[in-house]
């Protein structure tokens, strides 16, 4: 289990999805959707992401995977699953 910023409990759940289910955005959760191997981000390093934030920094851990950036509760998820997974 995860913990987002606002307290919530966020339990990921790793699976395949069939390349013929189409995928959706949900606008209020991000911005779009895109793909990445999970070879591409076990190789990638992760990097502290900075968001600035009523007047402090905060730190996520990121990834770049091509022109894309995964970060936040996504990022912390992923470094937690290549650790213990």
């Amino acid at each position: 289990m995860q913990k987002a910023r606002n307290g919530m409990l966020v339990k990921p759940v790793v699976g395949l999805i069939p390349p013929e289910v189409e995928l959706v955005a949900q606008p209020t959760e991000i911005d779009r959707i895109f793909f990445a191997s999970l070879k591409q981000l076990m190789e990638v390093p992760a990097v502290p992401y900075e968001v600035r934030f009523a007047h402090q920094s905060l730190y996520f851990p990121s990834m770049r995977v091509e022109n894309e950036i995964v970060w936040g509760l996504t990022a912390r998820m992923l470094v937690a699953l290549f650790q213990y997974g």
